[in-house]
């Protein structure tokens, strides 16, 4: 069978940043994450992506050395920055990135969230969804808002 993505999760980070230091993702993941990323590409794999809660922007210059061409859900509570994210690493695949908490608040925060979302779809390398499960909060006709407004956006 041809395989289109593969997934892994690797919740390495928190709200903070990482749970270990950059030094050990060196040492002891980056080497591993080059195995298995080699073979899948080896293999025709062409996206690979790598799930971590938490903000991994300060290694995620570790993470695309390890081989993975693609992140998610980039927790905009953890401080993530989609924008800044995408000019750091142009071709890096993204998936998630906007903020269940603005979706929650009704129209206005839907709003500003498409406006990041519009910018990132106009960069190219991102599929929109949320930064997590969508959560209790959101209530249902904020929910259908959100989406009748990013198919608007995306036709």
């Amino acid at each position: 069978a041809d395989v289109d993505v593969v997934w892994l999760g690797e919740d390495m980070a928190y709200k903070n940043g990482p749970m270990v230091s950059p030094e050990l993702i060196k040492e002891l993941l980056v080497p591993n994450y080059k195995k298995i990323t080699s073979f899948l590409k080896e293999n025709g794999v062409e996206n690979i992506f790598i799930d971590s809660d938490g903000n991994i922007e300060s290694v995620l210059h570790l993470i695309t050395e390890g081989g993975f061409n693609g992140i998610s859900p980039v927790e905009i509570a953890a401080n993530m920055d989609l924008l800044k994210i995408r000019e750091q690493y142009p071709d890096l695949k993204i998936i998630g990135g906007v903020n269940k908490l603005n979706i929650a608040k009704g129209e206005e925060g839907i709003d500003f969230e498409l406006k990041i979302v519009e910018k990132m779809l106009e960069k190219g390398g991102y599929i929109p969804s949320f930064d997590h499960s969508v959560p209790p909060i959101v209530s249902y006709k904020n929910y259908k808002l959100y989406i009748q407004k990013l198919k608007e956006i995306c036709q």
